[in-house]
């Protein structure tokens, strides 16, 4: 599956929604399920489907929509995010992929903290290229305590009102990830990949 046929299957899945028409002609950008296929290409498409489901969920929560007609009212948008968290939730759950359930949905809750929190949109750029990079090492055999290690630290930066820390820990957390050629990564995490498909840094 290519990176056309993930765009597809964004738009299958606002048709199914059926509350809100996709934009017409729609050719969302895609972020992070390249950024996985950049870390990790094992030539399955599951992984890039359900992260880029998953992060059209976010959007509609928090920013804005890359495929569905706008404008999209608030209570709309939250039923169209679930909707695609769910939907990218179960091709991961279907396989048994019981740790990278565990990680998107720890992402999402971080996430949702930030955002109650008023914390800057790059922390959440910052969290998900890092979980999208975690993904890719616990393909790669990598232990799930290497992958979840950075939200047990984000929940002692909360208690510790220490938020402003986030990027310097993502940062060691990353370089901790055994990740073959971990450039990608670091590209996101520098901001370069988000401006360049137009999302706020």
């Amino acid at each position: 599956m290519n990176d056309a046929e993930v765009r597809q299957e964004l738009v299958a899945a606002a048709r199914a929604l059926g509350v809100v028409e996709p934009r017409p002609d729609c050719e969302p950008d895609l972020l992070y399920g390249p950024l996985f296929t950049e870390l990790y290409d094992s030539g399955d498409p599951t992984y890039s489907v359900a992260i880029e489901l998953i992060y059209e969920g976010y959007l509609l929560h928090y920013r804005s929509t890359r495929v569905l007609k706008e404008p999209v009212s608030c209570q709309t948008g939250l039923l169209a995010g679930d909707f695609f968290y769910a939907r990218g939730l179960r091709y991961l759950a279907v396989r048994g992929d019981v740790a990278a359930v565990d990680l998107l949905t720890r992402l999402m809750a971080a996430c949702s903290y930030l955002r109650v929190a008023g914390a800057p949109l790059a922390a959440d750029d910052d969290l998900w290229a890092f979980t999208v990079a975690a993904l890719a090492a616990l393909c790669q055999g990598a232990g799930a305590t290497t992958a979840l290690a950075l939200f047990s630290e984000f929940e002692r930066l909360v208690a510790d009102a220490a938020l402003d820390k986030l990027h310097h820990s993502v940062r060691q957390a990353a370089a901790a990830l055994p990740l073959a050629c971990p450039e990608p990564l670091l590209r996101h995490l520098d901001g370069a990949a988000l401006v360049a498909t137009g999302r706020e840094v």
